[in-house]
Protein backbone atom coordinates (compact mmCIF):
# COMPACT_ATOMS: atom_id res chain seq x y z
CA UNK A 1 0.00 0.00 0.00
CA UNK A 2 1.26 3.48 -0.63
CA UNK A 3 1.10 6.23 1.18
CA UNK A 4 -2.01 7.87 -1.20
CA UNK A 5 -3.90 4.85 -0.71
CA UNK A 6 -3.54 5.10 2.98
CA UNK A 7 -4.21 8.63 3.15
CA UNK A 8 -7.57 8.01 0.98
CA UNK A 9 -8.42 5.27 3.52
CA UNK A 10 -7.75 7.44 6.49
CA UNK A 11 -10.14 10.54 4.78
CA UNK A 12 -13.15 7.35 4.44
CA UNK A 13 -12.50 5.78 8.04
CA UNK A 14 -13.16 9.42 9.08
CA UNK A 15 -16.44 9.63 7.89
CA UNK A 16 -17.42 6.43 9.06
CA UNK A 17 -16.26 6.87 12.24
CA UNK A 18 -18.54 10.44 12.44
CA UNK A 19 -21.47 8.45 10.03
CA UNK A 20 -21.16 5.82 12.87
CA UNK A 21 -21.42 7.33 15.88
CA UNK A 22 -24.35 10.00 14.57
CA UNK A 23 -22.27 12.72 14.83
CA UNK A 24 -22.53 16.42 13.44
CA UNK A 25 -19.58 18.09 11.65
CA UNK A 26 -19.07 20.63 14.56
CA UNK A 27 -19.21 17.62 17.11
CA UNK A 28 -16.70 15.35 15.41
CA UNK A 29 -14.64 18.24 14.74
CA UNK A 30 -14.18 19.07 18.43
CA UNK A 31 -13.60 15.80 19.57
CA UNK A 32 -10.52 14.97 16.82
CA UNK A 33 -9.05 18.59 17.82
CA UNK A 34 -9.54 20.30 13.95
CA UNK A 35 -11.75 23.13 12.33
CA UNK A 36 -15.03 22.48 10.79
CA UNK A 37 -14.07 23.51 7.72
CA UNK A 38 -10.80 20.76 7.78
CA UNK A 39 -13.10 18.19 8.88
CA UNK A 40 -15.11 18.87 5.82
CA UNK A 41 -12.20 18.67 3.48
CA UNK A 42 -10.95 15.46 5.08
CA UNK A 43 -14.42 13.93 4.32
CA UNK A 44 -14.13 14.92 0.69
CA UNK A 45 -10.75 13.34 0.59
CA UNK A 46 -8.47 16.45 1.08
CA UNK A 47 -5.63 16.23 3.97
CA UNK A 48 -4.53 19.74 5.20
CA UNK A 49 -1.35 19.87 4.78
CA UNK A 50 -0.24 20.84 8.82
CA UNK A 51 -2.47 18.39 10.16
CA UNK A 52 -1.47 17.41 13.90
CA UNK A 53 -0.55 13.57 15.02
CA UNK A 54 -2.85 14.35 17.58
CA UNK A 55 -5.45 13.94 15.54
CA UNK A 56 -4.90 10.24 15.68
CA UNK A 57 -4.52 10.45 19.16
CA UNK A 58 -7.89 11.85 19.21
CA UNK A 59 -9.73 9.32 17.07
CA UNK A 60 -7.95 6.65 19.37
CA UNK A 61 -8.80 8.62 23.04
CA UNK A 62 -12.46 9.19 21.89
CA UNK A 63 -13.28 6.88 19.33
CA UNK A 64 -11.15 3.13 20.51
CA UNK A 65 -9.76 3.55 16.69
CA UNK A 66 -5.93 2.51 16.68
CA UNK A 67 -3.85 4.56 14.43
CA UNK A 68 -2.89 1.19 12.67
CA UNK A 69 -6.69 1.15 11.81
CA UNK A 70 -7.64 3.95 10.41
CA UNK A 71 -4.95 3.68 7.46
CA UNK A 72 -6.47 0.55 6.35
CA UNK A 73 -8.93 -0.26 3.70
CA UNK A 74 -12.36 -0.03 5.41
CA UNK A 75 -13.48 -2.89 3.02
CA UNK A 76 -10.30 -5.15 4.88
CA UNK A 77 -11.04 -4.13 7.74
CA UNK A 78 -14.26 -1.97 8.13
CA UNK A 79 -14.17 0.33 11.51
CA UNK A 80 -18.24 1.10 11.47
Amino acid sequence: MNNTQEAINFCKNVKAIRNRNALDIETMANYIGVSPRELMDIEKGEIPFYLSVSVLFNIYFNFGVSPQIIFRSPDDTPIY
